[in-house]
């Protein structure tokens, strides 16, 4: 009597074992397949880099939720080839990202103009100059900010003679879509002269964060009726009497003030009889000599000289800090005496100072008998601000600003680049705030010194192939394997 196999009991469980097996099997690639594409869509990643330097800021991450005009970025180059140019592309890749992630108004579009010159032609148009040292442009219609590789990874040299680097594109991005969906550009006029200090730094941040840099010669030169802010470095020699009449009428504007002098000191400087007499009428006088803090526990070594370190801040002037918790450091800084808190319609703010510990030493002090325990200890200002307002009402008032720091290392590199410190947010965000462009975000550089965990794109690809088809395939053949050897028992 002939039996029919596939009526057989055994079969029907055979078959539904591969079946069971094979919709597990399609099972787990469908599973892998959704979460690549979730992964890929949402960037659902853990950033365990000890600076976080794939991931934007909350100030980022809450000022893209603002946006109301579609910006595109624009990258003249492959996004596979940036992200196999070791840690610095790969950190630009997953920033960049981020923007697109955190806001469905921004577009990031990868090209290489090898193959599409079309599109670096249109952006040249728009520009209007040569973009051919430009990794990137951020566009909103017709406006857009181009960037190079410079602006988006900070290099410099450090002690030991090598090359470090840190990201600064979220600074660079988010700068540049301000840049372009805002049609309020601030000047700022620098005096040009034989200095002390050099504030690349300072003035590097200010052109990332939407202010216009113009240069004007300290003896001749004429201020930029259009600016509303300049910028005086440690000078050699003192303000002629012009110069500083002209500082004078700058802040006075005819009486509609809405001005701000950014007067950097130093403890090089001598006397300086006509900036002080300029800064005397907003209540503020530099003095020769340099600060020191006599509590050791606020001193730190800057292998030549030292550091004053100070947690003390302006409520006024550090709303906007990310963390309130990290020092600045306040290199050298020379005395800077505050005249009176309110006198008529002006008054006077202390940002930054040394504990009641801080003592001066005189410039002609002979420091090898000199015993700073015997000089007069109390809080020494370091950064303060001085304004002078149309009336004393103040609701509605308008007035110009002095702000004088007299520590000019805090605005160089280290102490400006390290986001450990709060000196680039707080002096920056200083500025900002005199200017009146307080929506401004200042985002310091995080560094990519040190080991951290990176893969290429094809090391990627290698991976993803493991866990969507290698993975379940494996699994498969387990099945079928068992399938079998229990068929045989």
């Amino acid at each position: 009597m002939n039996k029919n196999f596939f009526k057989e009991q055994r079969f029907k469980y055979g078959a539904m074992s591969v079946g069971m097996t094979v919709l597990f099997i399609l099972a787990v690639i469908l599973l892998n397949v959704v979460v690549s594409k979730i992964v890929e869509r949402a960037d659902i990643k853990i950033d365990l880099t000890k600076e976080q330097v794939y991931e934007v800021t909350d100030q980022t991450k809450e000022y893209l939720t603002t946006l109301d005009k579609d910006i595109k970025i624009t990258v003249f180059m492959e996004e596979r080839a940036l992200n196999d140019m070791g840690l610095e592309g790969k950190s630009i890749v997953e920033v960049l990202n981020k923007y697109q992630q955190y806001s469905d108004k921004i577009t990031i579009q990868y090209a290489n103009i090898q193959t599409n010159p079309e599109i670096f032609t249109q952006y040249s148009n728009l520009y209007k100059g040569d973009l051919s040292n430009y990794i990137a442009v951020v566009s909103c219609g017709n406006k857009i900010k181009p960037l190079s590789q410079g602006d988006l990874i900070d290099y410099t040299i450090n002690s030991a003679g090598t090359m470090d680097s840190a990201n600064t594109t979220e600074q660079a991005i988010t700068s540049a879509i301000m840049n372009v969906i805002d049609d309020k550009v601030i000047k700022a006029a620098i005096l040009n002269g034989k200095s002390y200090f050099y504030i690349t730094d300072l003035t590097e941040m200010m052109i990332a964060n939407g202010y216009e840099i113009e240069e004007v010669d300290v003896t001749m030169g004429k201020i930029p009726e259009d600016a509303t802010m300049v910028i005086l470095n440690t000078p050699v020699t003192d303000l002629s009497p012009d110069m500083a009449d002209k500082l004078e009428a700058f802040l006075y504007n005819d009486g509609n003030y809405g001005r701000t002098l950014f007067y950097i000191g130093c403890y090089k400087q001598g006397e300086m009889t006509n900036v002080n007499n300029l800064l005397a009428a907003y209540g503020l006088q530099v003095s020769p000599g340099r600060l020191l803090d006599l509590d050791t526990s606020n001193l730190m070594s800057t292998g030549t000289s030292y550091a004053i370190r100070s947690f003390e801040y302006n409520d006024r002037y550090s709303e906007n800090l990310q963390n309130k918790d990290l020092p600045v450091l306040m290199p050298t800084p020379s005395p800077l005496e505050v005249l009176w808190d309110v006198k008529d319609t002006r008054e006077t703010q202390v940002l930054l100072s040394t504990a009641d510990t801080g003592v001066v030493i005189p410039n002609d002090a002979d420091t090898s008998t000199l015993d700073p325990t015997t000089l007069e200890r109390k809080k020494q200002p370091v950064m303060a601000v001085g304004s002078k307002y149309d009336s004393m009402n103040a609701v509605d008032r308008k007035g110009s600003h002095v702000l004088v720091l007299t520590s000019p290392e805090m605005l160089m590199a280290p102490f400006f680049d390290y986001a450990t410190l709060n000196n680039a947010e707080y002096i920056f965000g200083a500025v900002n705030k005199l200017n009146g462009k307080e929506q401004s975000i200042v985002i310091a550089p995080k560094s990519l010194a040190g080991d951290m965990l990176e893969a290429s794109d094809a090391q990627t690809g290698v991976m993803s192939t493991i866990a969507t088809i290698i993975i379940p395939l494996a699994i498969a053949i387990a099945g079928v394997v068992v399938y079998i050897r229990r068929r045989h028992k």
